[in-house]
């Protein structure tokens, strides 16, 4: 099976308008080079299971494919989706467009590496191959004189024939222009750095000043242990210092001195001997008045309680 270039499928004559537009969309949309991609050149339609085809992939700008095939809609359907691609299939110059699977794409193109080439020319273009989805959405918000139409009644329903009509092809905008300075721009950007620059060394130096008067500004100096006993109770009041100790409390012990949360030599001692506590009773004992009352209310200990009636 021999190899045939782009150019070559690109120039053999085609009876089917849709298709014509299309090749304008390679035309303009293609880097420059893409006639001489080398393909193997095979007669016939390709032999694919359902699958495969539901991931087929071509390497044409979305928008612009749709518009080549149907240009006065704004809505594809997934029927019209696959007579586009089944119209590329039956086309020489389409089959050489595919794109993925990557197995169907390198059987096109004869090898591995020959595919790889092709990825990697096309990588530019990656960004204009959308999902049926996308492109409807974008299509249905184009301005007047690009893909633009109302949408069809009956979203997915079954349609009639396809009508396929011939457009004079749209070219792509041009690139937007990039973004350059002036001279004058550079000169406020210049200035506008060379005040910030001022700012802030500005801010240091007030820094550096407050950091120098902060340190200026010494704490008193702390007591020693040994000046405790001979401070007078008036300057420790006065100094309000919470480590001096009062006058009328002597420190007894050398640890008191060492270590301020000592415990106080004075706590009382604690004895952990056992010791049993008898408990009140629940019922405490009635007071002299009243048992007697009670037993006066029983008749207990009366002749009548010695001979009961029956």
């Amino acid at each position: 099976m021999s190899f045939v270039t782009l150019g070559e499928l690109f120039d053999r004559p085609c009876d089917r308008p849709h298709l014509t537009n299309v090749k304008n969309v390679i035309a303009v949309s293609f880097p420059s080079g893409w006639r001489e991609w080398s393909v193997l050149d095979r007669p016939g339609h390709l032999d694919l299971d359902s699958a495969t085809l539901n991931k087929l992939r071509f390497a044409i700008p979305t928008l612009r494919l749709f518009d080549a095939f149907f240009p006065s809609s704004s809505y594809v359907s997934e029927r019209k989706l696959k007579f586009i691609r089944d119209e590329l299939l039956s086309w020489p110059f389409g089959r050489a467009l595919i794109l993925a699977p990557a197995s169907i794409s390198i059987a096109v193109r004869g090898s591995e590496e020959k595919y790889v080439e092709f990825v990697r020319n096309t990588d530019a273009l990656r960004r204009l191959f959308l999902s049926r989805k996308e492109a409807n959405k974008l299509m249905s918000t184009m301005k007047a004189g690009e893909v633009c139409s109302s949408a069809p009644s009956e979203a997915g329903g079954e349609e009639g024939e396809i009508d396929v009509a011939p457009r004079p092809f749209l070219p792509p905008p041009p690139p937007p222009a990039s973004v350059s300075s002036t001279p004058a721009e550079g000169v406020q950007v210049g200035s506008r750095l060379s005040a910030l620059e001022a700012s802030m060394t500005a801010i240091r130096s007030e820094l550096s000043n407050m950091t120098a008067a902060f340190r200026a500004v010494a704490p008193p100096p702390a007591l020693a242990p040994d000046d405790y006993s001979s401070a007078s109770p008036s300057d420790s009041e006065e100094e309000g210092d919470f480590q001096s100790v009062p006058g009328n409390m002597p420190l007894d012990s050398t640890s008191q001195e060492c270590d301020p949360w000592a415990l106080p030599s004075s706590l009382p001692a604690y004895s952990f001997d056992p010791m049993t506590v008898e408990k009140d009773p629940e019922v405490l004992e009635p007071s002299p008045s009243i048992l007697a009352q009670g037993v006066k209310c029983q008749r207990l200990g009366e002749s009548d309680m010695r001979r009961p009636r029956r």
